[in-house]
Order: C-alpha cells, then sequence, then structure tokens
C-alpha cells in the first residue's frame, strides 16, 4: 500500500511532466512526418491524443480499462477511444499511417510486448512510422545513474520485474530491432536512460518474431 501511494505522489508531481513533454514530442514528430491517422497504444487518460488532435492528426487510442475509456470519453469528447486487448486490436491490416507507444511496453511481460509489436506491424500502412519512448539499456554515467532512479520507480510501481526485465532484455532497441524493425531517428531522454525513436518496417512486415 505505501509503495502504490509513494509511487502515485511521485508519478502526479514529479514524472507527469516528463510525461507531458513526450507525448507532445510524439505528436510534433507525426505532424512532421505528414502522418493523416495515428493509432495510440495503451492510452489511458487519452492525453496522446489530445496532442494529437491539437496537430489536426486523426487518431484514436485503445485500453483495456473500460471504466477509464467511459471517462475519458466524458471528459475528452470528440476523441475516440476503443476498448481493447493490446494483443488482439480490432482493426484491419494497414489501417493506420503512425503508431504511438508512450511507455507503453516495460510494463508488460515478454510474450506480450511482442504480441503488441506484431499487432502494430500488422496495423501499419506501407511507409507508416511507430514512434515510441521506453527505457534502454544504460550506456555511459549520466544514463546509469538516471538508472537507479529508474529502479526506485519500477520498485514501488508494482511491476518491478517486469520494468527491470524489460532493460535486461535490451530495452526499446532490443525490442524493436528483434521484430524487424528499422530505427531512423533516436533521441535519448530522461537524463539517458530512456529513448525517443522513430522506425519502419523493413521485412515482410508479416507480424513474425524474429529471435536473435
Amino acid at each position: 500500500m505505501k509503495k502504490n501511494y509513494f509511487y502515485g505522489i511521485f508519478c502526479r508531481y514529479f514524472m507527469q511532466h516528463f510525461v507531458v513533454v513526450t507525448k507532445k514530442k510524439i505528436a510534433h514528430y507525426f505532424n512532421r512526418l505528414n502522418t493523416d491517422y495515428v493509432l495510440d497504444f495503451c492510452t489511458s487518460t487519452g492525453l496522446q491524443l489530445a496532442l494529437l488532435k491539437k496537430q489536426n492528426i486523426k487518431c484514436v487510442g485503445f485500453d483495456l480499462n473500460n471504466n477509464l475509456l467511459r471517462y475519458n470519453t466524458t471528459y475528452m469528447p470528440g476523441l475516440q477511444f476503443v476498448c481493447a486487448d493490446a494483443s488482439k486490436v480490432p482493426f484491419k491490416n494497414g489501417s493506420f499511417q503512425g503508431i504511438s507507444f508512450a511507455f507503453a511496453l516495460h510494463d508488460k511481460n515478454k510474450q506480450l510486448r511482442d504480441a503488441m509489436i506484431c499487432e502494430a506491424k500488422r496495423l501499419l500502412a506501407p511507409g507508416g512510422k511507430i514512434i515510441a519512448a521506453d527505457f534502454v539499456v544504460p550506456w555511459n554515467l549520466c544514463s546509469r545513474t538516471a538508472y537507479l532512479l529508474t529502479f526506485f520507480i519500477e520498485l514501488c510501481s508494482g511491476h518491478f520485474t517486469l520494468g527491470i526485465g524489460f532493460i535486461k532484455e535490451g530495452g526499446l532497441h532490443a525490442l524493436l530491432q528483434k521484430h524487424g524493425l528499422t530505427i531512423l531517428q533516436q533521441h535519448p531522454i530522461y537524463w539517458r536512460n530512456s529513448a525517443f525513436i522513430i522506425a519502419e518496417v523493413t521485412d515482410d512486415a508479416t507480424g513474425n518474431v524474429t529471435e536473435k
């Protein structure tokens, strides 16, 4: 109980600022890429959709928490929300020019993360882009120091094993490359313990996992 309480306070008064900045960056880059239609995975509060809408980008977000989506629909009119499982998204192949993941991967188990990227590949139209932000493997003094903060955050979050396991498996870079995605741009964020990555599909786009 105490862990969840302190985690909630920390997220509300500290992490929320960085999450907003990251989601603004995602919306900004989709606008620069002239993206017409974006799907936001695990949309949660719907903030990403609101920021995309400000850029005049058509968008839809999904989440498994139906109560949260009802709240969003009531207080965020004009935005489209769908209740769905991230491993079985109810849209046709190639429906979207852009797909976003804003810290939506590290707190899932390995099987679900793989399924989510497979679904993203299936849903992405030819030439479309995936923009993702999440944890990466520490690689210098700054990122290693920030990793200690990440360790504390994950310890209090309730998904400690998943978050730290994600980093140990290679973080965001390894996950995207494992699924045949080519990284076009990457920008370190959060004191370099996370990255903002733009990627595209370069294999047969079937969604099959390539094991290394």
